[in-house]
C-alpha cells in the first residue's frame, strides 16, 4: 500500500523510521519519518505519498561551539543549537532567494517567523568542536512552510535532527500572509 510507495521513492535514504501522527487542529492523519542518511531526494507527505522533491535546495553550514555557548558540562546548550539551526535556515533562505532581504528588494514588507520547532539531540557538541547543520525546505501549505535539519559532529556523524514550521507575516499589519 502506501508504505511500499514511500519506500520505493526513498531508495537513496537509509534506515527510515515511520510513525503515524494526527494533525493537532484538523485531526488529519499523516506519516512522519526520520532518516539517518540523505543523498538526493526527499518526500513531502500531504496525506498522499509520492510527491518528490529534488535535493538541490539544501544547504550545509558549519559553526564552531564558542565559549559563551557551552554550559558547565562543557557541551553546547540547547539555545546555542537553536541559534545554529536558525542561522542555517536564514543562510539557506538567502541562497534560495526567499529571505527577508529578497522580500525587501521586491518592495514587500514581509518576514519569516518561526512558529514551532522540534529538536532531538542524540549528543551535544563539545566546546571548540565544529558542528555542521544540513537544512532544506520541506514544503508548505497555505500559511505554513516546513524546514528540516540534520546536525552533524566534526566527523560527519548525525547527532541531532529538527523539524520546524514557519509563517510569513506582514510587518506593518502584523498579520499572517499566505505563502
Amino acid at each position: 500500500g502506501q508504505k511500499s510507495q514511500l519506500l520505493c521513492a526513498l531508495q537513496v535514504v537509509y534506515r527510515v523510521s515511520f510513525s503515524l501522527m494526527r494533525e493537532p487542529r484538523k485531526g488529519r492523519l499523516y506519516y512522519s519519518f526520520s532518516f539517518s542518511f540523505l543523498k538526493q531526494y526527499y518526500i513531502k507527505t500531504d496525506g498522499i505519498f509520492g510527491i518528490m522533491f529534488r535535493m538541490d535546495n539544501y544547504g550545509e553550514y558549519t559553526f564552531k561551539v564558542r565559549t559563551y555557548e557551552w554550559g558547565p558540562d562543557g557541551f553546547a546548550t540547547m539555545p546555542a543549537v537553536c541559534n545554529y539551526l536558525q542561522e542555517a535556515a536564514a543562510l539557506n533562505a538567502e541562497e534560495l532567494k526567499f529571505s527577508k532581504s529578497n522580500f525587501d528588494a521586491a518592495g514587500e514588507n514581509i518576514s519569516w517567523v518561526l512558529t514551532r520547532m522540534r529538536i532531538e539531540m542524540d549528543k551535544y557538541p563539545k566546546w571548540g568542536e565544529n558542528v555542521s547543520v544540513l537544512t532544506f525546505p520541506r514544503g508548505g501549505r497555505k500559511i505554513a512552510a516546513w524546514r528540516d535539519f540534520l546536525v552533524k559532529d566534526s566527523e560527519g556523524n548525525v547527532i541531532g535532527r529538527a523539524a520546524s514550521e514557519w509563517m510569513l507575516i506582514n510587518l506593518s499589519t502584523r498579520k499572517i500572509v499566505q505563502i
